[in-house]
């Protein structure tokens, strides 16, 4: 497998190993920050979005979600696992629509 190339994009185990990212597509650690920001401003349940000392609050959900995104999961599973994530971790009332709001937003990210 050849070393990938500045600009590219290496899978590990796929052929693809090399090819340039295309302009418009988002590498993994701005999807993941993208993500991160998503969560702290957007989705926000436990209202902390402008408190400095509280921006990785949400860190811990980045990954599930990114994972969920990758995968293809629905709108739908995203709204659940954001809100089982309100309801089950943080013993919150969930916002069904702030959690389908949030659900779009990541859903384009991809």
């Amino acid at each position: 497998m050849s070393k990938p190339t500045p600009g590219s994009r290496c899978r590990p185990g796929r052929m693809n190993c090399g090819d340039p990212v295309k302009p418009n597509e988002k590498r993994p650690d701005e999807i993941l920050e993208a993500i991160h920001n998503i969560l702290l401003h957007d989705w926000d349940p436990i209202g902390i979005g402008s408190e400095p000392e509280a921006q990785d609050e949400y860190d811990m959900y980045v990954g599930q979600l990114h994972r969920l995104l990758i995968s293809g999961a629905s709108e739908e599973q995203l709204v659940d696992s954001l809100e089982t994530i309100v309801t089950e971790r943080m013993c919150l009332n969930s916002d069904r629509q702030r959690a389908r709001t949030v659900a779009r937003k990541l859903i384009a990210l991809i």
